[in-house]
This record gives C-alpha cells, structure tokens and sequence, in this order.
C-alpha cells in the first residue's frame, strides 16, 4: 500500500517540476530574445497625417503652392495654403503672421501639421530682429515691432490653441542680397541673420527646423534656381519640398 501511495505521488512531483522547468524556459525565452526594432510603418502613419490638414504659412514664397504639392502627395496631406505675399511675421500690418485674424484662420482648419517660413519681408522692411529676451516674456507682454517677439508670440498662441499639432519651422530662405557686395538692410542685419533667429526661435521650442542655410553655399548654385533671386522656380522648389520630406521622415524616426 505504501508504494501504491507513493507512485502518484512520485507523479505530481515530476509533473511539478516539468511545469516550473517550462515556465523557466518561456522565461528565459524572453528575456534572451533578440531585441528587434520597432517595424517601420514609415512617417505617415506613425505622424497620423493621412488624410490629415497641413496648413503652410509664410510670405508670397508659400503662396502659390509650388513647393508644398510633392510634400502634400509624399504623405496623403490636405494641404491649405496660408501664404500671403508681402507680408511679415513683425510690424503692425493688418496682415503680418502675428495678427489674430490669421491665426484664428490656421486654427479654425485644426491642422495636424503646420510649416512657418517667412522673414523674407522682414528684413526688406528694416525691421528689427529683436532680443532674445522676447522668447521668455508672457505672450501679453511680447512686443510685435521685432522679429523675434513676434515669431515667438506666433508659437506660443499656436501651441495653446493646438496642442497636438506638429510646427515645424523653416529658416528663412535666402536670396540674391546675401551673395551680392551689398548684403545688409538697413539695420545692418543679413537675410541670413533672419535665418539664424528662425534657428533660434525653433531651439527654444524645441520645433522641428527645416534648415535651408545650407542649401547654396555660392551665388552659382542659388542663382539657377530663383528666378528673381528671392522666389524659388521649380527646381528651387523641389530642393525645398526635399527638406521638408527629409524633416518629416526625422520626426517619425
């Protein structure tokens, strides 16, 4: 009777002990896995921007259209196009980038992603490029006279009215006075000063930057591609459209 208790109880035992071994294996298993990255779904999916509104706001270099459509078709975008020529980001024009009735405009489509690219305009105008204390001041007491007051004042009010929208910001492009003999305006500031606050604006934020600074580094490679030395043609165009695609595929790394 004593070993007939003993056999399943012998059973239960070894039962037992194959129960713990597998449950150590499947462990072990995991913890030894290789380690693979994640499966690359690629930027559309991984930014939600399907199907989703761009909205592209700038100067008369954005108007138009021309070098948003190979973005816009590269990740299934709704593009709006919010670019208005001749205006600026600072000063008291009725429509300089800052002023509510177009930002009530870009919030109203309730964008996934909004590019800003402007300065162009700011630095014909002679306006001031402003401090670096404007980036840290309370949005009621940023002044608008200034380059920096007014970029800054634009992404802090886009970013408490859209708080999951993508801004990315682009430097401002530059044109035919920076290889010219003559390349300052009237306040001794280069188009390439406008670009480096643009640089500034986007650390502070922590904003993805599209940085054309570096697209032409002599007049014979910018020239080609401007047809008046501060609107990109089609081949200027596509260089643009290349670095905003290059900037979007980065976010979604």
């Amino acid at each position: 009777m004593k070993q007939d208790r003993a056999r399943p109880d012998m059973v239960l035992i070894v039962l037992l002990v194959l129960a713990v071994a597998l449950v150590l294996a499947v462990v072990l298993l995991l913890i030894l896995r290789p380690m693979r990255p994640d499966v690359e779904t690629g930027p559309v999916q991984k930014l939600d921007l399907q199907g989703k509104v761009w909205v592209s706001y700038g100067d008369s270099i954005t108007d138009g259209g021309f070098w948003q459509a190979a973005v816009a078709e590269k990740f299934g975008l709704d593009h709006r196009d919010q670019g208005i020529g001749g205006t600026t980001l600072a000063g008291f024009g009725p429509l300089a980038f800052w002023q509510e009735e177009r930002l009530t405009e870009i919030i109203a489509a309730q964008p996934a992603l909004i590019t800003i690219m402007g300065g162009t305009n700011d630095f014909f105008s002679d306006f001031y490029i402003g401090s670096s204390e404007q980036l840290d001041l309370p949005l009621d007491e940023k002044t608008m006279d200034n380059f920096l007051g007014a970029y800054a004042y634009i992404v802090e009010r886009l970013q408490a009215a859209l708080p999951q929208t993508v801004i990315v910001l682009m430097t401002t492009p530059l044109n035919t006075t920076y290889f010219s003999d003559q390349p300052l305006n009237g306040r001794e500031n280069s188009i390439m000063d406008f670009a480096d606050a643009t640089a500034q604006v986007a650390a502070h934020y922590a904003l993805p930057l599209v940085d054309m600074r570096d697209l032409y580094q002599t007049a014979a490679e910018f020239e080609p591609d401007f047809w008046d030395g501060i609107h990109p043609n089609l081949e200027g165009s596509a260089k643009i459209s290349q670095a905003l695609i290059d900037c979007l595929i980065d976010i979604a790394k």
